[in-house]
């Protein structure tokens, strides 16, 4: 997104993420410094399983963790739930709660999260996103940006 920024839009930015989208628009405007005027975020993931934050879970979490962390990294495990949400019918009830109203949910759309489920290496990505337990969240960039975050 830096890198998008930078070499094509080439001026000043403000930045919104949804989701996980939130903590990569916090790292961009990182990265971005006196080019990003301000970040908005919306419903910013908070990567719970993330080892970060697990002093702010409760205890049975950090029993529970290793366990799942361990069928997580199993590759027939993170195929089986990919396979599972990278279905129209699942993405369309994804979409429901991101849109209540159903307004903005059309076939356009479903198409356009649904076709990528379909390249080759996707389940892989996936996997590897699942994954992340020692990664950048939230918190680790509030603190370093002095530009306004909404």
């Amino acid at each position: 997104m830096a890198d998008f920024c930078q070499q094509v839009v080439q001026g000043p930015v403000l930045l919104v993420g949804n989701s996980i989208g939130g903590v990569v628009a916090l790292r961009a405007a990182q990265l971005l410094e006196q080019h990003c005027q301000g970040v908005v975020l919306i419903d910013c993931a908070q990567r719970l399983m993330d080892d970060k934050q697990l002093a702010s879970q409760s205890g049975w979490m950090a029993w529970i963790l290793p366990l799942l962390k361990t069928l997580v990294s199993q590759r027939w495990l993170s195929t089986a739930l990919f396979r599972n949400a990278a279905r129209p019918r699942v993405i369309r009830s994804v979409l429901g709660q991101a849109y209540p109203s159903g307004a903005n949910v059309d076939d356009a759309l479903l198409d356009l999260l649904f076709k990528p489920t379909q390249q080759p290496g996707a389940a892989e990505a996936f996997r590897g996103f699942i994954n992340l337990f020692d990664d950048h969240v939230a918190p680790d960039f509030l603190g370093d940006l002095t530009l306004p975050v909404l």
